[in-house]
């Protein structure tokens, strides 16, 4: 887990880093371009809804390709504003999981229903393509539901990433001493 969440983190502030890299060629190339990102989007968009349904429903590129949209309509953020948001949408999370953690919400209420439910769905997905493509579109709004953590903490590194590409924190290589956050 520890190394899964430093690599989703990673590629999500990697995400909001390169927008900047791409807004900076679409510049200077003089192309237009919100139609370029709207359109690598949709076929991300694509691409994850595929994944999800034909290999593994815990996709994270239709999250990236829905808050993509959301990076381009705040793209003019301050680098110092973006960390800020980025910090109070950790804070918020961190915060609620702390209180759902000490009411004692349960998130399975049924302990026997969902080993039941996990061994239909361990079944379906040892079956054949119909039958995993079944189970992975059964269990699409049980996933959806877990975008409630996902995507907020996957938005708030793409501005992480966004803060540091406007500030070019990674564009002078190896050599750089100045401290990354002081410039933020």
């Amino acid at each position: 887990m520890l190394f899964e969440m430093k690599f989703y983190l990673l590629f999500s502030f990697l995400f909001g880093y390169s927008f900047t890299l791409q807004l900076a060629a679409a510049g200077t190339a003089g192309a237009n371009f919100t139609a370029r990102f709207v359109r690598r989007l949709g076929g991300l968009f694509v691409l994850g809804g595929l994944h999800a349904v034909l290999l593994f429903q815990g996709d994270i590129l239709t999250t990236y390709a829905l808050l993509g949209l959301v990076l381009l309509a705040v793209h003019r953020i301050q680098p110092r504003t973006a960390v800020i948001a980025a910090g109070a949408i950790v804070s918020v999370i961190a915060v609620g999981m702390a209180v759902a953690a000490l009411a004692g919400v349960e998130m399975v209420t049924d302990q026997d229903a969902a080993l039941a439910d996990g061994r239909a769905s361990t079944d379906a997905l040892a079956g054949g393509l119909g039958s995993v493509i079944d189970e992975h579109l059964r269990s699409l709004p049980t996933m959806a539901a877990s975008l409630a953590v996902q995507g907020p903490l996957a938005l708030a590194a793409f501005l992480v990433g966004l803060a540091a590409g406007r500030r070019k924190l990674l564009a002078d290589g190896i050599g750089r001493r100045t401290v990354v956050l002081r410039r933020l």
